[in-house]
């Protein structure tokens, strides 16, 4: 199956500043506060500032999907200590959250309702590729990854239809009063509305290099390998 398949909203983060787009279709993310580009795992990344409130917007959700969907990102968080939110999908009581806890764990946070951790813990100034696959297959319906390898699962309730907005490098409850605010830089951030296979997670961290949207119809990680430049031994 290609990676392209239910891919609902991709965002390469190459732009210099201003507002990101949307490599899938026009959900356009609007620049909050200066987010500046810097050098990301592909091309650049959005370099994200909590002083300063930075942050990305749209009034419309990545993906309406509730039983089967998933999250693709690679992060670097330049601090750990304080909750931040990677992204999240709706707003008010219709949403969930990608969060970094204050000692540094990945996990799923679903409408103010609970927090499901993965294994994972992540330290300021390392890359990671981070994943998370809902599927309805019952309990452990929930499957992280970090960099390419399972970081445990959780049983995940139901969950509500997201609605009325996204968002990049913060937490919202209501549009209006922002917390937890992303301190780090993001980059290729996917979402899709299919539970993506263990497989289609190892060609996204492809060793460590990343794999980006641009390779997703074309050859897999030589492709991708190729167009950066780099000799392949055969």
């Amino acid at each position: 199956m290609s990676l392209l398949t239910d891919l609902e909203a991709y965002y390469k983060l190459d732009e210099a500043s201003g507002n990101r787009s949307d490599s899938v279709g026009s959900n356009t993310l609007t620049d909050v506060n200066t987010v500046p580009g810097v050098a990301g795992i592909i091309n650049d990344g959005a370099d994200f500032e909590s002083s300063n409130a930075e942050h990305l917007s749209t009034s419309t959700p990545f993906t309406t999907a509730t039983t089967d969907f998933s999250i693709s990102m690679w992060y670097k968080p330049e601090s750990i200590g304080a909750y931040q939110s990677l992204i999240q999908n709706g707003r008010q009581a219709n949403f969930w959250n990608i969060l970094i806890t204050s000692g540094g764990v990945f996990e799923f946070f679903e409408d103010n309702i609970a927090e499901y951790p993965s294994t994972s813990t992540l330290t300021a100034g390392n890359w990671y590729h981070l994943v998370a696959v809902k599927s309805s297959n019952g309990a452990g319906n929930m499957q992280y990854y970090v960099n390419g390898a399972s970081a445990g699962t959780a049983s995940v309730g139901t969950i509500t239809t997201p609605t009325t907005a996204a968002y990049l490098g913060a937490y919202t409850a209501n549009g209006s009063s922002f917390v937890y605010y992303t301190d780090g830089i993001l980059d290729e951030v996917g979402i899709w509305s299919r539970s993506l296979t263990s497989g289609e997670v190892s060609d996204l961290y492809n060793s460590g290099a990343g794999l980006g949207y641009d390779d997703f119809g074309g050859g897999g990680p030589a492709a991708q390998t190729a167009r950066r430049g780099v000799v392949m031994m055969m």
